[in-house]
């Protein structure tokens, strides 16, 4: 049985994931213990986000070859919206990208604080020289979800007669960057974007 690229099909996925979707209040998040049930949801809210947001990246790679650093936010209803660093500013106005994370970060978890999330990913591209002299490219996701519950996933690629290839993917747990506790003051006026 194949199923077809429908409107219809999406929704319904969307909305059986959704169902998943627990919000706990954010003081809460400290006191939990995190169980391996409490760790399966977070990490089905996490895939659910990946899947949707991970499309965008690979659409900037596919035309420009790389992108900027982005961030994506799910909210408790399933929606997901995205952060962007690069929109509006020219190319040569943007700083580097490692000046960027911060601040896709602290307006993912004013979010968190304000209790407007409950997972965020990040996504940047990391390279690293191997052992040969060529460079290793990498799609980083750093995901996280409310109970503080923090996954970062890479995932290899290489650029082939202008043609994108992926290669190995693997994952390690991290500190949260996002779902953490802070003394912030909360700022009304941040909100993720489109």
């Amino acid at each position: 049985m194949f199923i077809k690229n429908n409107k219809l099909f999406k929704v319904t996925i969307a909305l059986l994931l959704s169902i998943q979707i627990n919000v706990v209040n954010a003081e809460e998040v400290l006191k939990l213990e995190i169980t391996e049930e409490t760790k399966a949801t977070a990490l089905n809210n996490m895939n659910y986000l990946m899947a949707q947001s991970l499309v965008k990246a690979k659409e900037k790679l596919s035309k420009d070859g790389k992108f900027y650093p982005f961030g994506a936010a799910l909210f408790g209803g399933g929606k997901v919206r995205y952060v962007w660093a690069d929109v509006g500013v020219e190319p040569e106005k943007l700083p580097s990208p490692a000046l960027a994370l911060p601040a896709i970060r602290k307006t993912l978890h004013v979010n968190a604080v304000n209790e407007q999330i409950v997972a965020s990913a990040v996504y940047y591209i990391l390279e690293d020289e191997k052992s040969d002299g060529t460079i290793q490219s990498k799609i980083v996701v750093e995901l996280e979800h409310l109970p503080g519950v923090a996954v970062a996933r890479a995932i290899e690629f290489e650029t082939v007669n202008g043609v994108i290839m992926y290669g190995r993917a693997g994952e390690q747990e991290y500190s949260p960057k996002v779902f953490f506790k802070s003394d912030l003051v909360l700022d009304a006026g941040s909100k993720t974007e489109k």
